[in-house]
């Protein structure tokens, strides 16, 4: 994203390693990755809870807080990098594909689309920050097609004073389904299926199920739902009159009532299995497409893969827990039964530690 000049620092390749900072409404998720002669190496990768109101519809409502808590991450992670990338929605981003003259100059076409750029975003220009990237060019090299991106400041903006208060650098800003098409060549060594593929994957936040279908890598269909783990942990409050600090340990580290697989869990995956297959039929009555070769599950709630086991018979087509560093070299941090708990729900913070060494 382009931004005021003010925040220019923001502007620039990913050359440079960076943190990866995927900021939900329950967890902060911060992956940090080395490209070695062996391929990539997992640094650090971190899941620190964030108290209630940090976070609230997407947007940011307490800046300090979320500071503290990323400042808490980066401590337990033991890394000296300092520059961080975060991501946005895609609710927050709009996105248009442009037609232009194939031999303009990258200045020339920025020009030009703060020129056009009206007709394109319906929000006043002084309100949002504005990035483009050549997507392709035709093959008699007179027209190019030009991905433009526009998301309020007041959402980046957010995303720096967090960066900032915690004394760290902001890089980046990317957009959470680019995020995925990044992280898709990892999660393909995973699948038993071609580059032409068409996979999606269902990231499970607190409150939110994010519907992504991905055609060769690139995303071709994206749909939100209010959907959540935040459910699971709201019924594990109730039943056992549990504290909502107290549910999230309970969940995490075992103790519950020997009841909780039968009476809690198994009803919450129905339901969640329920809604994949009503994203499932949307994507479908809404596209040319009638299938998906495999299904990526993402999220905190998808741990080692149970849920993906349930879904796939329930849903007859392959299923699996998405794992981002199943072919990586692990860092000397790493502790891996810990990590394959918390990898599913990595990948936006994997694709955006990408971003520094690609």
């Amino acid at each position: 994203m382009k931004l005021p000049a003010a925040l220019a620092e923001l502007i620039g390749a990913g050359n440079n390693a960076v943190i990866g900072v995927d900021i939900g409404t329950a967890t902060l998720k911060l992956v940090e990755l080395e490209s070695t002669s062996k391929g990539l190496k997992l640094i650090a990768a971190q899941v620190v809870p964030i108290p209630a109101g940090g976070l609230k519809e997407g947007k940011i409502e307490d800046a300090p807080g979320l500071a503290q808590v990323l400042s808490k991450a980066v401590v337990a992670s033991r890394t000296k990098t300092k520059n961080i990338a975060f991501a946005v929605p895609s609710s927050s981003v709009i996105t248009r594909l442009v037609e232009m003259p194939g031999d303009l100059s990258e200045d020339e076409m920025e020009m030009q689309l703060l020129m056009e750029a009206e007709q394109y975003i319906p929000y006043s220009l002084e309100e949002v920050a504005l990035d483009f990237t050549k997507m392709s060019t035709s093959e008699d090299g007179e027209q190019a097609q030009i991905l433009l991106a526009a998301s309020r400041k007041e959402s980046i903006e957010s995303l720096v004073e967090i960066a900032e208060i915690a004394e760290l650098k902001p890089k980046i800003v990317d957009v959470e389904p680019f995020c995925l098409e990044r992280v898709y060549p990892l999660l393909a060594e995973q699948m038993e299926e071609d580059s032409d593929s068409l996979i999606a994957i269902v990231d499970i936040g607190a409150r939110t199920l994010r519907f992504n279908v991905l055609e060769k890598g690139a995303t071709v269909y994206s749909r939100e739902e209010s959907f959540g783990s935040a459910q699971l942990s709201e019924e594990v409050q109730r039943r056992y009159g549990l504290s909502a600090e107290e549910a999230n340990i309970a969940q995490a580290e075992g103790g519950l009532p020997a009841d909780y697989q039968d009476e809690v869990l198994a009803p919450f995956y129905d339901s969640l299995i329920q809604q994949i297959s009503r994203a499932l039929q949307f994507f479908y009555s809404s596209s040319t497409y009638n299938h998906v070769d495999c299904l990526v599950l993402a999220g905190g709630v998808v741990g080692e893969g149970a849920i993906a086991d349930l879904a796939e018979t329930r849903l007859e087509l392959p299923v699996i827990a998405g794992n981002p560093f199943s072919q990586m070299e692990l860092g000397d941090k790493i502790k891996e039964d810990k990590l394959k708990q918390i990898a599913s729900s990595m990948l936006v913070a994997t694709g955006l530690a990408l971003r520094g060494i690609s």
